[in-house]
């Protein structure tokens, strides 16, 4: 296979909706490589202009490496964010535990949770290795997918279950004094945490911390077992050590420090120190919370109760995928999931992706787009024509087989020659909305074009060319299909074409290709003089004659000096006096026409003319 059959074979893979990957030696698979969602290049030497993977071992099982490192990195890091979304939502209810019962956990015991266990727990989690083998089962993709907020919410749930079974407990007790903040100086606010509320608030936080790191830690399926994570394992030992002693030690400086709740230095009458009996029956409430959470998510995050809700999924058969496929040329991923958000129903799923797509198109809309194609039509033998600018975001999409036959379609439909048309029709981006094309307005066409590619497109401007007699000529430049390119043109030459020869009509239409190339190339912005605008021409004759006025030269000298200037102006920016870039000797446009003209014995007018180019418009709006 060819270097760009390789492109053009993981291209289409891609249009698929498939994530697609390359694996190559870095030589003559450079474009495949840098082409593709993800590339592996094989190679001794360092490829990461071309790849985003390099390996040294040159084999396809670099692959299977890549996919397990990969898997491993995802569930790492979604744990990552789990705990810590987690570790905010314990937080914000104890807060408002907190200030319900007017109580603050001590200074020392936010230091713990916040500035040593999150920072300590946050960084062993990284460190998890991927299994020696890859698993079929993927891992999810959806921070905010069903397995991530089932995981996150359903572990919340369990905690604030058993923090208020805990505040219940506590209270209930006969020797609990509730505590009361009036009798606290505030200008001692630090002895608010002096309660067993606090204390109970502490450990159940702590406790609560240490969990959610364990449980998203879990293993076997990407990662190597819990176990295997030796600073983790380190880290729960001797996070629990200290909770144990705090919550069943004897009274000593540190759990004063920590202003557990145990000890006289802490709590004085009317309340008495917190019995070690409730502390066992408490250190019972929280190894239910513990155990309550690593059995939700080893048995339903990731073990049976998952797998049979999945199993018990609808799973579309291929032949459906392909026939929706087909029919609606959305991306495979898509198709999977209208056929299985509508249980197989084929008219519900068509309608649920064109629903989608405009969907897609609405959130997309705001997108910068700067690249796209130009594409330009000649019809009615060259009486009527019809340039039109599509935009998207990158170059890839404009590549696109889908967008350029939307390019083309509508290209086509402008083409095609109206009764009383004017000689140019411009159509800005909402007139060109509305123009139909293939039983459907443009309107409706991108947003299926954008459900389909995945970006943002715009159908920018178009212009319509009619003449009654004469050819109509274009030019495209950049050509990446028949009839598109980056940049075009078409000019209009009035000439008695019903009258004409056959080889007078050719040349003519020859003249006029070669114009159109010029006008690409020198980028008129008028075709005569007589054309400018008067307000745009005095504007320029003040100007050049204030750079001239202080020269010391006579008014007389100094007219003319301005009135030169101002022809150099109309030589360079309208067209019949500009220098033909494309003809030998640079003649002026306007006398080559003429001359031309004279030579083939027909009356040829230049008589309009427009350049199109992608991004111009946007730069202009800019």
């Amino acid at each position: 296979m060819t270097p760009d059959g390789k492109v053009e074979c993981v291209k289409l893979h891609m249009e698929t909706g498939a994530v697609t990957g390359m694996c190559g030696d870095g030589g003559n698979d450079c474009g495949a490589l840098r082409f593709a969602h993800a590339g592996v290049a094989l190679s001794d030497a360092e490829a990461s202009v071309v790849s985003p993977f390099t390996s040294k071992e040159k084999t396809i099982q670099s692959v299977v490496d890549l996919c397990r490192e990969g898997r491993c990195s995802v569930a790492t890091s979604f744990a990552s964010v789990k705990l810590l979304v987690v570790y905010g939502l314990i937080s914000s209810v104890m807060w408002g535990f907190q200030s319900f019962h007017n109580v603050v956990v001590s200074q020392w015991c936010w230091i713990l949770t916040d500035g040593v266990s999150m920072l300590c727990f946050s960084y062993a989690i990284t460190l998890a290795k991927p299994l020696s083998e890859l698993q079929a089962v993927r891992p999810t993709s959806s921070l905010i997918g069903p397995t991530t907020l089932l995981s996150i919410f359903g572990q919340q749930a369990i905690n604030v279950t058993f923090l208020s079974c805990g505040v219940h407990m506590l209270t209930s007790e006969v020797w609990y004094c509730p505590f009361s903040i009036e009798n606290v100086d505030m200008t001692k606010w630090w002895l608010i945490g002096d309660n067993h509320l606090s204390t109970l608030f502490f450990f159940t936080i702590i406790f609560q911390q240490h969990t959610a790191a364990w449980v998203f830690s879990f293993g076997s399926r990407y990662r190597q077992a819990i176990w295997d994570n030796r600073l983790l394992m380190f880290l729960f030992a001797a996070a629990l050590t200290l909770d144990f002693y705090l919550l069943l030690g004897e009274p000593s400086a540190l759990t004063d420090q920590f202003r557990i709740s145990s000890s006289t230095n802490v709590v004085g009458l009317p309340d008495i120190p917190m019995p070690k009996s409730f502390r066992v029956k408490y250190l019972g409430i929280i190894v239910g919370n513990m155990f309550s959470c690593i059995l939700f998510e080893y048995v339903v995050v990731l073990g049976p109760v998952r797998s049979h809700f999945r199993s018990n999924t609808y799973k579309p058969d291929i032949e459906a995928v392909k026939k929706l496929r087909a029919e609606s040329q959305a991306p495979l991923k898509d198709v999977r999931a209208a056929l299985v958000a509508t249980s197989g129903d084929f008219p519900a799923a068509f309608e649920w992706l064109r629903k989608k797509g405009i969907a897609s198109a609405s959130k997309k809309a705001g997108r910068a787009t700067a690249e796209g194609l130009v594409g330009v039509q000649v019809a009615d033998g060259g009486l009527a024509a019809a340039m039109v600018e599509v935009n998207s975001e990158t170059d890839f999409v404009a590549m696109n087989d889908k967008f350029q036959a939307l390019v083309s379609s509508v290209a086509g439909a402008l083409a095609q020659p109206a009764a009383d048309a004017e000689l140019v029709t411009q159509l800005p981006t909402d007139k060109l909305a509305r123009v139909h094309v293939d039983g459907a307005t443009v309107a409706d066409k991108v947003p299926e074009l954008v459900g389909v590619v995945g970006e943002n497109v715009v159908a920018t401007r178009a212009v319509q060319f009619q003449l009654e007699q004469g050819t109509i000529c274009s030019y495209l430049h950049n050509v990446a299909a028949p009839g598109l390119g980056r940049a075009g043109a078409l000019v209009a030459l009035q000439f008695p074409s019903k009258a004409a020869s056959a080889e007078q009509v050719a040349g003519v239409k020859e003249l006029g290709h070669r114009l159109a190339m010029h006008i690409v190339a020198a980028k008129p912005r008028f075709l005569s003089r007589e054309t400018v605008p008067e307000a745009l021409v005095e504007k320029e004759r003040a100007f050049l004659a204030d750079q001239v006025k202080d020269s010391g030269k006579p008014a007389h000298i100094v007219a003319k000096m301005t009135e030169g200037r101002l022809n150099k102006f109309f030589g360079e920016f309208t067209l019949l006096e500009q220098d033909h870039f494309i003809e030998e000797g640079n003649p002026k446009v306007g006398a080559f026409v003429a001359e031309q003209a004279k030579k083939l014995g027909v009356d040829v007018t230049v008589a309009a003319y427009e350049r199109f180019e992608v991004g111009e418009s946007k730069d202009e709006e800019a």
